[in-house]
């Protein structure tokens, strides 16, 4: 219970400050909540929430700050002690009235378009909830309920198929999709690079993907992993680099890894992978490792495709690479 609501509190204050352009400070609005429901459970109060009806009420007649609720709570008492027989016959068609004609300006079907546009899962999540809020009203928490799951479960089936590309060397100086940009590739050394998470949702296909991309160069002797889209990895995915090194290894393939970030050397140092696959194939950036494969393997393919071209600028400002510069 204490979820749904934070879910729904939280929904409903970003519809507001998309419309009043403001700020939402979520881990407030969670402290505000928990104590909140510590002091009503004092006086064995019902869980409280922020209540959407009331505030799309209050935005619609002009509110800015916490004591419109203050007001509308002496009003209702004087209501409830002065006017209810005044109000015991209005219909509730005329209450419904006034909350769908305020409810009704805080939706924004401009913006579920837009993430339909942005990213398809984005915008099967909006119009899920949309609709899962309007077939169980009253009760909206749960449609709010149904939209997080199902964001979740999108968030997870996304990220279970990450990017991978063959990279060439372009015309300007930069590695780019081989196959995107037709970029002739060397027979020896495949560079792949891996842009996303590796986690244990996304480790069978990252396999399968590289052994499918060196199934497709039957000479090849060395694979470079540019990791600068690689942002974090857990135990599987150390795991699974592991049995991958080891695979390779075993075929005749040296597994080398350029451009790795900070945090995931820090996993790497933690969990020996470092020493597993050796600190002398673990480069800083993609133009020394293969500066250093080219020398060990004396392929002249890989100089052609790979190695820049003279005159190209692949990083402005920073001194060319050496062969024998220090691995990471």
């Amino acid at each position: 219970m204490a979820l749904i609501g934070f879910v729904e509190a939280v929904s409903i204050g970003k519809a507001m400050a998309a419309r009043t352009r403001q700020r939402i400070d979520a881990n407030q609005e969670l402290l505000g909540q928990g104590l909140a429901n510590i002091a009503g459970s004092l006086t064995q109060a019902f869980p409280t929430m922020g209540s959407f009806s009331r505030s799309a009420v209050n935005i619609s007649a002009g509110a800015r700050t916490g004591m419109a609720s203050v007001v509308t709570g002496l009003l209702m008492l004087v209501t409830l002690v002065a006017l209810t027989p005044l109000l015991y016959h209005l219909p509730q068609s005329v209450l419904a009235a006034v909350i769908v004609m305020a409810v009704t300006n805080l939706i924004s079907f401009a913006a579920m378009n837009r993430a339909w546009r942005a990213h398809r899962d984005d915008g099967i999540a909006a119009w899920v909830t949309f609709f899962a809020a309007l077939l169980l009203a009253p009760a909206i928490d749960y449609g709010v309920l149904i939209g997080a799951v199902l964001a979740v479960l999108l968030y997870l089936y996304r990220t279970m198929r990450p990017r991978m590309v063959l990279l060439g060397r372009h015309a300007d100086g930069t590695l780019r999709d081989a196959r995107v940009h037709g970029l002739p590739t060397s027979e020896q050394l495949v560079v792949l690079r891996f842009d996303g998470s590796l986690y244990f949702a996304n480790v069978p296909y990252f396999e399968d993907t590289v052994l499918e991309q060196l199934a497709s160069f039957p000479r090849a002797s060395e694979l470079l992993m540019v990791c600068d889209g690689l942002n974090a990895i857990d135990a599987t995915g150390v795991e699974a680099l592991e049995h991958l090194s080891d695979r390779l290894s075993q075929s005749g393939i040296r597994l080398s890894m350029c451009a790795i970030k900070l945090q995931v050397v820090d996993v790497f140092e933690r969990t020996g992978l470092s020493r597993r696959i050796g600190p002398v194939n673990l480069y800083r950036t993609a133009e020394l490792a293969i500066a250093a494969i080219a020398q060990r393997t004396s392929d002249p393919s890989i100089e052609t495709c790979l190695m820049p071209r003279p005159g190209a600028s692949v990083n402005a400002g920073n001194p060319a690479p050496r062969a024998d510069a220090a691995p990471l």
